[in-house]
């Protein structure tokens, strides 16, 4: 075990300097801007220039939260921080991370409910923020060794060894709820699967939380880490987590969670896990539900009634989301579709639905777009009708013939735009101080929208379409509003929170108000049906469709909507008993101190970009001393590695400057190093010095197409290559002389694949491609004999005959010239590591082979099983193959063939590192023996 865990740290921390085969580029910047800078003692902000109105709101929101977010980890006076604004990505997001220290916001605004009613802003100063004061709290101890050997790659690797996401993520939600009037601790949308899970039986095993499970969908860990984390300040004291992460910090290791645990509260943890969720299930219980028969999970969403007929979409563990007609047959799969219940809604009118689609920028990770697609009802076909705009919550005009969306512009506010079905805009509404997040259309000009002020408070106002009044019909509060509906006699529905759940009420443009659901967990997505509406429903099981009569709603005053009378008493919106803390003088801080904060430029070669964060002393196989840098922007960055190789067991120097601000990235590779081959029969050692230098170029090509995402990617690299020095056996090799070679390689990368159900073990339908080229030529001496090499792999994916059950069809072959007389490549092809050739076959190295793979995989249990802390698996699955491989060196052919069957277990370690655990059984065809053997391995991302 202890050689196994040096094995996976030595994979981890070695950077990778240069590889035979492309490499997925890296496409997290930002388009070339003009970027900015302003910073006060706490904060250094980093924008573009489009940015600037807000730039000082979000320094003075940093600067008020530093005398509050980190006391409870003891820290009165945080450290400065590095924080980038990216407001071109069409998805609401923001994160911390090292390597270099930072945090990056992403300003797309909450246009859903899923983070609650705060200013979009100001939910991340605190949440992020947040974030930052865990991150500087854990570097103390023996962690601070981690730091010493690695740099910021060390500190990651402690804090993956060491803890778990839910520990930072769930602290966070308790930050932004104990620290506002607001927050997703005071969402019941926040807590409503986790209720439905807890009364729908037994709680969830700790490792099935952190693992993941394929029995059930369960919540992130957002969300039960603030119950876990909560209840332990609720019953420790406010300083149980800085206690907690101070023992962690003293001893790193995968069961330090747990020890230092029970070391502070004398009670396992397990115990107190699972105390937390039962008493959450008794806080809960007169909430079960009697009419609900346990089923697999299943989903019911986003109900529509059009020309009479029910749309809805549906989806569940076995497959991707779609949208359905209720026929009196049963119902009828219209068209799958991407789809989110947080992020996602879609409208339907007459023969037509629409929806938003997120589509990434082709080259740059950190802009995007939110498309609208038209769906045709009739037939299922998908289009695209506006491209490269974000435009969110579509609906319907009254004429069914146009759309109307919110839209986040460029100058950063949101507007709602009207727009038919060839994608043009026909008219727009804005008003001054509003943001405009979603809108209902009551006739041909008014409309009923969601509006929101600079602060975050949200209210429903009518307005009209040529005019810049407008008329409150819901005053402004904290309340998380959602989903408008209306019909032909100005009726309104909509989403909102009351007592501790999500429900559905009806209004009209005098501000008369009705409550028309009383849900024992929560209650969405209204729409009219005549004199009934339709809903969908949560259960412990998923959601389900509902209707229910206009008639039966009840009055309910509007006040009882606003000023916090919306509140509950039970943990769904009030777990902590916070008092709601108001942010005073909100407005003020756009423009407080604004005369004290000078902007200047801030460009590509920063300090911090020569400034190293990481070093290791891993080389791939060898040892080396590798140094990594990067400015904050992630634009411009180096990697310099001095150290020994491990293939060849000789010394090296290697250096990669990367300019990744424009769309061709460019690299300036730099290469010494001493050489050593076998050669004459592998009876001598011939060895070498060589040096070189050159350019490489990558353009990468991101897409997706509806559920399919598409990735593309051609390199090209030329360098200068001199060898020099020849020893045969440490014998000067007599009338050797230096040369120099052209050293030219073309590298492709495609992908094109279908987004997979929750249960998919592959791909269900896609295709994916790695092929390169290279070719070694001299240049300076004509005799000097050169070589080239090409590798390709072709992978097909198809569905199986059962469900989750998936064939690929592999074809991969390789030609090379090198060895004595020619040019030696420094590294082989490819990385041999399993069978290269047919299962059963050594690999050896040969002048050609192409090879045939068939796999079938099915599933065969999800067990969820765990021995402790150790190893948990969760899903048990089948492989049967053929493959066929024909090699050729010199005038020898060998056809290789084998057969045979696997059985794997997908398991996860430590509760963090994900292995697959397989055994194997192999038939050869010629010589016609079979064998069994056991095999690893594991997809472990980069964190």
């Amino acid at each position: 075990m202890k050689k196994l865990l040096l094995s996976l740290m030595a994979g981890l921390l070695a950077p990778t300097i240069a590889m035979s085969q492309s490499e997925v580029i890296d496409n997290s910047q930002s388009p070339p801007r003009q970027w900015k800078t302003i910073e006060n003692e706490y904060v250094k902000v980093i924008y573009p220039e489009a940015f600037r109105p807000k730039a000082v709101y979000v320094a003075n929101l940093i600067k008020h939260n530093a005398a509050v977010v980190g006391l409870s980890y003891g820290i009165s006076k945080p450290k400065k921080i590095t924080l980038i604004i990216r407001n071109e990505v069409a998805l609401p997001n923001g994160f911390v991370a090292r390597a270099p220290r930072r945090t990056e916001w992403f300003n797309a605004g909450a246009y859903s409910p899923m983070v609650g009613s705060l200013e979009w802003l100001q939910i991340l100063s605190i949440h992020e923020y947040r974030h930052v004061q865990q991150m500087d709290d854990f570097n103390k101890n023996t962690v601070r060794y981690f730091d010493y050997l690695f740099g910021d790659l060390g500190l990651n690797l402690a804090d993956v060894i060491s803890k778990k996401p839910w520990m930072a993520e769930g602290d966070a939600v308790y930050a932004e709820t104990k620290y506002t009037d607001g927050g997703r601790g005071r969402s019941p949308r926040f807590l409503t699967r986790l209720k439905g899970i807890l009364l729908g039986g037994e709680t969830p095993t700790y490792d099935q939380f952190v693992n993941g499970t394929y029995r059930d969908a369960l919540v992130n860990q957002y969300v039960y880490g603030y119950v876990l984390i909560s209840r332990a300040y609720q019953k420790y004291g406010d300083d149980f987590w800085e206690k907690l992460t101070d023992k962690i910090t003293r001893g790193p290791h995968p069961f330090r969670l747990e020890s230092a645990f029970r070391e502070l509260t004398g009670v396992e943890f397990q115990s107190f896990y699972y105390e937390t969720f039962n008493e959450l299930r008794e806080a809960w219980k007169k909430d079960a539900f009697t009419d609900a028969p346990k089923t697999d999970y299943t989903v019911r969403f986003n109900p529509k009634v059009s020309n009479n007929s029910l749309y809805y979409v549906k989806f569940d563990l076995n497959t991707v989301p779609a949208i359905y007609k209720s026929t009196a047959q049963g119902e009828e799969k219209i068209a799958e579709v991407p789809y989110s219940e947080d992020l996602s809604r879609i409208d339907y009118s007459g023969t037509h639905a629409v929806y938003t689609d997120y589509v990434p920028h082709p080259r740059y990770g950190f802009e995007g777009s939110a498309n609208l697609v038209l769906v045709d009802l009739t037939g299922g076909s998908k289009s695209y009708i506006t491209s490269g705009r974000r435009l969110y919550n579509p609906k319907f005009s009254a004429s069914g013939k146009s759309i109307l969306a919110a839209e986040f512009n460029d100058k950063m506010t949101w507007d709602i735009q009207e727009i038919g079905f060839d994608g043009k805009n026909l008219r727009t509404l804005s008003l001054k101080d509003l943001d405009l997040m979603e809108a209902a259309s009551l006739n041909g000009d008014e409309i009923i929208a969601v509006a929101s002020n600079n602060t975050g408070h949200k209210a429903l106002i009518q307005a009209r379409f040529g005019s810049d009044q407008y008329k409150v019909l819901l005053p402004f509060s904290r309340n998380n509003i959602f989903w408008l509906q209306t019909n032909s006699n100005q009726e309104i529905l909509f989403e909102a929170q009351y007592k501790g759940a999500n429900e559905i009420f009806h209004g009209n443009t005098l501000g008369e108000f009705r409550q028309c659901t009383q849900s024992k967990i929560s209650a969405y997505a209204p729409t009219f049906d005549g004199t009934s509406l339709v809903y969908t429903e949560e259960t412990p099981y998923g959601a389900r469709t509902k209707k229910a009569e206009l008639s039966s709603c009840a009055a309910l005053p509007a006040s009882q909507l606003v000023d916090f009378n919306y509140l509950g008493d039970n943990p769904s919106d009030n777990y902590n008993k916070f008092q709601p803390v108001p942010l005073s003088g909100q407005e003020t801080f756009y423009t407080a101190d604004s005369a004290k904060y000078t902007e200047s430029d801030y460009g590509m070669f920063d300090a911090r970009g020569f400034t190293p964060h990481t070093w290791s002393f891993f080389g791939g196989r060898g040892l080396a001393l590798t140094v990594i840098t990067d400015n904050y922007l992630r634009d411009f960055g180096s990697a310099i590695t001095v150290g020994s190789d491990g293939e060849e067991n000789t010394p090296f120097t290697s250096v990669k400057i990367d300019f990744k601000r424009y769309w061709p990235v460019f690299s300036i590779l730099g290469d010494i190093r001493n050489r050593a081959a076998d050669v004459n029969l592998n009876t001598q050692e011939l060895t070498w010095r060589e040096g070189s230098y050159g350019l490489g170029v990558a353009l990468p090509y991101a897409f997706k197409h509806h559920l399919y995402n598409g990735y593309l990617q051609v390199d090209y690299s030329a360098k200068l290559l001199k060898t020099e020095s020849f020893r045969l056996d440490k014998v000067s090799v007599p009338g050797s002389q230096a040369s120099t070679y052209a050293d030219q390689k073309v590298g492709l990368l495609f992908s094109y694949t279908k987004s997979a159900q929750h249960r998919a073990i592959l791909p269900p339908l896609g295709v994916d491609v790695q092929a390169f080229y290279e070719d070694v030529d001299g240049v300076s001496n004509e005799e000097a004999p050169g070589s080239y090499r090409t590798y390709g792999q072709v992978r097909l994916y198809l569905p199986g005959f059962l469900a989750n059950n998936g064939i690929r069809l592999t074809g991969n072959g390789q030609e090379n010239r090198e060895g004595t007389g020619n040019y030696i490549f420094p590294t082989p092809a490819f990385n041999p590591v399993g069978y290269i050739y047919s299962r059963g076959f050594d690999y050896l190295p040969a002048d050609r082979f192409v090879k045939g793979s068939f796999e079938y995989m099915f599933p065969l249990s999800y067990p969820d099983y765990n021995l402790g802390a150790w190893i948990y698996f969760k899903r048990l699955y089948g492989n049967l193959y053929m493959d066929h491989t024909k090699v050729i060196l010199g005038n020898n052919n060998a056809n290789l063939n084998s057969y045979g069957a696997e059985l794997i277990a997908q398991s996860v370690i430590f509760r963090f590192l994900p292995i697959d655990f397989g055994f194997r059984y192999i038939q050869k065809v010629e010589p016609a023996e079979g064998e069994g053997e056991i095999f690893l391995g594991t997809n472990l991302a980069v964190f």
